[in-house]
């Protein structure tokens, strides 16, 4: 059946999808024993068809341990040629810790992008691009509800897909997402007692 090839990579050519436990238990004896996460970096099919996975080096940011976050997709391979996905990511302004690791994992990024990308004839050519934001522009006529609770959550807002000219004023329309308001003026409080 289908072949999929897990943590196959440790800093080999800069390229990772293996976590380790930063401070592994006295009885670890090997880097597998200090495994934490193993990410997928190729699937194989019947028929020889190839998707490879790359991922940013874990910890390569001093805000984002612990995190393999994808970087490119490529398949589709035929004489040299390919497609490719690239995720690009910024810094995340609500960064926060998560302990399920059993070690400290902070998450500092945010994606901020996706491109695709052919690559063919020797060159590469970009196919399409999305740009992911955190915000609502005036344009978008959605406004949020006085007496509002702000999280400090990042939510997703807007989602808009440009051509392959890399012209940022070349997009179609823009993909929106509102969310159910939280109010505190609507908060009751109840006793359990």
């Amino acid at each position: 059946g289908t072949r999929h090839i897990f943590g196959q990579y440790r800093g080999v050519s800069n390229r990772w999808s293996v976590v380790t436990h930063p401070a592994p238990p006295t009885v670890a004896q090997s880097a597998f024993d200090r495994t934490y996460c193993w990410a997928l970096n190729s699937t194989i099919d019947l028929h020889g068809n190839r998707i490879e996975y790359e991922y940013l080096p874990p910890g390569g940011e001093s805000d984002s341990s612990g995190i393999l976050y994808p970087s490119r997709i490529r398949y589709s391979f035929l004489d040299g040629n390919y497609h490719e996905v690239r995720f690009l990511y910024r810094d995340r302004p609500d960064k926060f810790e998560d302990y399920r690791a059993t070690f400290a994992v902070t998450i500092g990024k945010r994606m901020a992008g996706v491109e695709v990308h052919s690559f063919y004839g020797g060159t590469d050519h970009l196919v399409r691009a999305y740009d992911l934001e955190y915000s609502y522009r005036p344009e978008d006529g959605i406004a949020v509800p006085v007496g509002t609770l702000d999280t400090g959550v990042s939510t997703l807002k807007r989602i808009v897909q440009r051509d392959r000219s890399g012209n940022t004023n070349n997009y179609l329309p823009p993909l929106l997402f509102e969310y159910s308001p939280m109010t505190l003026a609507d908060a009751q409080l109840h006793s359990i007692a």
